[in-house]
């Protein structure tokens, strides 16, 4: 594949689509968005009974493993692939989790570990085993949902502001290479949304005046950043606003990819 394949058209109807962390509050909510709007989905997850349970109520066929496992996560996009007749169009990687240390100066043991493997890991491994398969779509698409913690520097949570700002760099390096291969990787990084995920906090957030989006708002915002034809590689869901590219300010980098498209 060449980068040219990168610009080629981006329809949800009939894709096939591999979400992982399907069993969460936004990957459960985007599958049954995507399949309302006719892609084939493919569910993973972590946990057995949750995974099971959404999967039946989207109608797909489901996995269930621990992505933080390499091998495992190549069995998860095998197992896709199969599932969804032979190719996967588009990964939704959703998988992570937070942790509760607020403050780095007193950090739950073991915990700073525990959340950047849940999000970076998951992340890697799944990107890894997905790339070559992606590559054989028409217009393959990997997009892994971040958090604009990632971005701004969430003081409330450092470990999980830090796992997502990786995950934003992962994806950022990955995509000039990506799209050679004909494959678009894009982060979408989320606004607060009410998952279980801030359960805890959500109050607080309603007391300061924050808006909070529901995990169907995240929905359409993956829907619409699947399918955009920009060929940026982070993407912001604000809510009252569409998605759209984020763009840093430019630093001097070395010209590692001349001439490649703007993935910023």
């Amino acid at each position: 594949m060449t980068a040219d394949a990168g610009t080629a058209a981006l329809h949800l109807a009939d894709a096939g689509v591999l979400i992982t962390g399907g069993s969460g509050g936004n990957g459960s909510a985007t599958a049954r968005r995507l399949a309302a709007e006719g892609a084939r989905v493919f569910l993973c997850g972590r946990d057995p009974m949750r995974t099971a349970r959404v999967a039946a109520s989207v109608g797909c066929p489901s996995w269930t493993g621990d992505l933080q496992d390499r091998d495992s996560a190549q069995e998860a996009v095998e197992e896709g692939t199969r599932a969804l007749g032979g190719r996967i169009d588009m990964v939704v990687a959703a998988a992570g989790s937070r942790g509760s240390t607020r403050d780095a100066a007193t950090p739950v043991p073991g915990e700073c570990e525990k959340v950047m493997a849940d999000n970076v890991t998951t992340l890697g491994n799944t990107l890894a085993a997905a790339l070559p398969v992606l590559a054989s779509s028409p217009a393959g698409v990997f997009l892994g949902l971040s958090s604009l913690a990632g971005i701004t520097g969430y003081h409330r949570f450092p470990y999980y502001t830090a796992a997502k700002a990786a995950s934003i760099g992962l994806i950022r390096a990955a995509a000039p290479g990506a799209l050679r291969r004909g494959v678009r990787a894009r982060v979408l990084c989320l606004y607060f949304t009410d998952t279980p995920l801030l359960a805890d906090v959500l109050p607080e957030l309603l007391r300061e005046g924050i808006p909070v989006q529901t995990p169907d708002d995240v929905a359409a915002s993956v829907a619409a950043c699947l399918v955009a034809p920009e060929n940026a590689s982070v993407w912001t869901a604000v809510p009252g606003a569409p998605v759209a590219p984020y763009r840093f300010r430019r630093v001097p980098t070395p010209p590692l990819s001349r001439g490649a498209p703007d993935t910023t």
